[in-house]
């Protein structure tokens, strides 16, 4: 799986929250999170509450890295994009964390997909 069908795959997977960020804004947050992914962490977790934790981790670090890459300073953002970024970007951890989830191969292929994207 490629990027390209990694980010069509949590597109089709996402709510209708999607239609107010648009498909490259997902598009983004689907690499970030590909690139923040904690694979390492995510294969100790015993407990739901193990695998949201490392999940809010990976959203936190999807927002740095936006803002980064954007060059915005968050105040520039506003309240109202910063709550929509934050959902958005933690349904396309959550759609991500299932998929890696399903079966052992997803495991591979994701972390094959972040040693790509952060060579």
């Amino acid at each position: 799986m490629t990027l390209a069908e990694t980010q069509d795959y949590v597109w089709r997977r996402l709510g209708v929250r999607k239609y107010l960020v648009g498909r490259a804004v997902v598009n983004d947050m689907v690499e970030l999170a590909v690139e923040n992914w904690a694979g390492a962490f995510l294969n100790y977790c015993q407990t739901e509450d193990d695998r949201n934790l490392v999940a809010n981790l990976i959203v936190d670090n999807m927002r740095r890295s936006h803002q980064v890459v954007s060059g915005k300073d968050p105040v520039e953002y506003g309240m109202v994009w910063a709550l929509l970024f934050q959902a958005v970007a933690s349904a396309v951890v959550q759609v991500l964390l299932r998929w890696w989830l399903e079966r052992r191969a997803n495991r591979v292929i994701l972390l094959a997909l972040k040693a790509e994207l952060t060579k």
